[in-house]
């Protein structure tokens, strides 16, 4: 039995190699994964209807993984193989089903990413920034992010003409260019007016960008991530994990803890789902202690 699995999985890393073109690295942990299911069949000395192991064959050594301790990731690269390999089987006739097809990736847990506290915000738009274009703009983008909760991508796509500081909005274009309104606090619309002294003396009248670099053309992505982790240096806050997006995520957490409700937050992030948005609902024991304290008629 295992010879005639090892026979063919030589067959299929040949065919990855010669016809798909994998790479070496690829094959190798193909290869790896393959053989692990193998040698488990034969440890296990679990017999297989010629090739093609049962249900419960797969259901044993999928548990196994998971009592190895293996991540989500690596099981699903171990699942990816076999599926793989016995999609191959299926193709030279060797088995009509494949075992592995009804067995779905293992969800992997969402990390968080990092936020800053409120006092951290505060630290951070506090560290002394020039009163010139770099630290004008620089100050300005932070605070747009943190008072509207804008994904890089929209800030850096926001135009002259989406900017309604007089109303205090700014229109964002999300995923799939949808459109939404979103909010720019006292701060923000302060921290723009600054920027913008700087910003209409260098851009030419054709540039509709809002935010621009020292060329006076429109900022990447790249740039603002940039931007913000140099800042973040500079005040003494960055460690790994920290990025543009926590500003966005602090944003969502900030509102939360401070008792706004999830469809409301949904809506200012620009999230289709409303489960999307759970992933911030990591509200302090604090704050949760003090909604109980208030709102629970037997907590005192």
């Amino acid at each position: 039995m295992n010879k005639d699995l090892g026979w063919w999985k030589d067959r299929f890393l040949s065919y990855l190699q010669i016809e798909r073109n994998y790479s070496p690295r690829t094959i190798c942990n193909y290869s790896i994964d393959i053989q692990q299911f193998i040698d488990f069949l034969s440890e296990s000395q679990l017999s297989i209807d010629g090739l093609m192991p049962s249900s419960v064959v797969v259901k044993a050594y999928l548990s196994l993984l998971r009592r190895r301790g293996m991540s989500s990731r690596t099981i699903a690269r171990r699942l990816a193989a076999l599926r793989g390999f016995y999609n191959f089987l299926i193709l030279k006739g060797q088995v009509k089903d494949n075992p592995f097809a009804m067995h779905p990736n293992p969800k992997e847990r969402q990390k968080l990413p990092q936020f800053l506290t409120e006092e951290q915000i505060d630290r951070l738009l506090s560290i002394g920034y020039s009163n010139d274009f770099y630290g004008m703009r620089d100050k300005a983008i932070i605070e747009t992010i943190y008072s509207t909760g804008a994904r890089v991508s929209e800030l850096v796509g926001i135009s002259m003409d989406d900017l309604k500081l007089d109303e205090g909005l700014v229109r964002l274009f999300g995923k799939g260019r949808k459109e939404r309104l979103a909010i720019l606090g006292r701060y923000a619309q302060l921290a723009i007016k600054q920027y913008l002294r700087f910003r209409d003396d260098l851009a030419d009248s054709n540039e509709r960008a809002l935010f621009v670099n020292r060329f006076g053309k429109r900022l990447s992505v790249r740039s603002v991530e940039n931007i913000v982790r140099m800042r973040l240096i500079q005040s003494g806050l960055y460690k790994p994990g920290l990025s543009v997006h926590s500003l966005r995520h602090s944003f969502a957490t900030h509102l939360l803890n401070r008792g706004a409700d999830l469809r409301t937050v949904q809506e200012m992030l620009g999230h289709k789902n409303i489960s999307t948005t759970q992933v911030y609902t990591h509200l302090t024991v604090d704050r949760l202690r003090e909604v109980y304290d208030n709102a629970h008629p037997h907590a005192h």
